[in-house]
């Protein structure tokens, strides 16, 4: 007989002691998470290898957070180890000069109610750029839209990071962040033309 499907809480308590189970309750995190990550590492420039490799360091990063006590189950891990994959899938991009997606900054921000934005690719050495637009519109909107459009967060996630009472409230900001943006590009013919040549 195979050994029971393990719950979040089940795997957490059994990763911060000292368990004989400690490897069928990580195996059963790979389990959960290879597929979800595989897809966002293939869809993005990698491999079947990289992706495993991607997993596994998320994998890493969420055992040495449970045995120093530093994690709180706050979420389903499965959300948790997504996340911190696509952070460091977004590094490894970054280092090797990967591309990486970027929003249309100018379509109308009643779009942005759903998960997935429409999106464009544009040459890392514009990053500046980017980041120089993002402090036009305040610290908290730069960290949402970062979040949500480089790191691909869920409204859950961003909710979590920004300390929100639920996802609708990191929602709510992402749609006014965007229309901040929207109102500076179209107020700036400066930023308009960088745009439109980095999307070209």
């Amino acid at each position: 007989m195979g050994k029971k499907n393990l719950s979040d809480q089940e795997i957490v308590h059994l990763l911060s002691g000292h368990s004989k189970q400690e490897n069928h309750a990580l195996g059963q995190v790979y389990a959960r998470c290879i597929k979800s990550v595989s897809h966002m590492v293939l869809t993005n420039n990698g491999t079947s290898t990289d992706a495993e490799d991607v997993l596994q360091d998320a994998i890493i990063v969420f055992y040495e957070k449970i045995k120093s006590g530093q994690f709180k189950l706050r979420s389903a891990i499965s959300t948790y180890i997504y996340s911190v994959s696509r952070i460091i899938w977004l590094n490894k991009l970054k280092k090797n000069k990967a591309t990486i997606a970027v929003p249309e900054f100018w379509e109308d921000a009643s779009a942005t109610t759903n998960e997935t934005e429409n999106m464009e690719f544009y040459n890392p050495d514009s990053e500046a750029f980017i980041e120089q637009l993002f402090l036009n519109v305040g610290e908290d909107c730069k960290r949402v839209m970062i979040m949500s459009l480089y790191q691909r967060a869920t409204m859950e996630e961003i909710a979590h990071a920004m300390e929100y009472k639920n996802d609708q409230i990191a929602r709510n900001k992402k749609t006014r962040c965007l229309k901040r943006l929207r109102k500076v590009v179209r107020e700036t013919p400066y930023y308009q033309s960088i745009i439109q040549n980095l999307l070209s």
